[in-house]
């Protein structure tokens, strides 16, 4: 079971935050395993690259590749912005852009609320994984203020 919370809280700030669990009191299957831990794995890599001062493009070229396995279920964005607004800024992929000419050439700020995300699933498959958390850029680096749980079957 997978969910992506996109709500609207007090005086309209926004939040966003996905978590994939398994349901039932059974293991994981191999598939379940290997798309869980690629998820987990690009989000935890690519929360270090959200510091003051890093350039969209930067971050796009910087993040963990998807698999071409992957690619096609992908969502076009790694990254987006979250607070007063929804899904601005966002961070394509490099291979990826709204505009047809990549990322926008801005740069993070400190105290922006970003959103960094993982849907991973093969074309044609069953089953994907879908993992975001929401965090703020401060100038110790980036701070993961979303609180939800993982599977503690895919996350040891």
């Amino acid at each position: 079971m997978a969910f992506d919370t996109d709500m609207a809280g007090p005086l309209g700030y926004f939040a966003d935050v996905s978590r994939t669990y398994l349901c039932g009191d059974r293991r994981p299957t191999a598939e379940q395993q290997e798309l869980y831990e690629f998820a987990y794995q690009f989000i935890q890599e690519s929360i270090r690259l959200f510091r003051p001062g890093m350039s969209f493009p930067e971050i796009a070229e910087k993040a963990p590749a998807f698999p071409e396995k992957y690619r096609a279920n992908r969502y076009v964005v790694l990254a987006h912005g979250a607070g007063m607004s929804d899904e601005w800024p966002a961070i394509y992929f490099p291979d990826v852009s709204w505009s047809g000419f990549g990322n926008d050439p801005d740069v993070l700020h400190e105290n922006m609320v970003i959103c960094v995300e993982a849907l991973v699933g093969r074309e044609g498959g069953g089953e994907s994984v879908k993992l975001e958390e929401q965090l703020i850029v401060t100038a110790r680096g980036p701070e993961v203020i979303s609180r939800a749980p993982y599977d503690w079957r895919f996350v040891q």
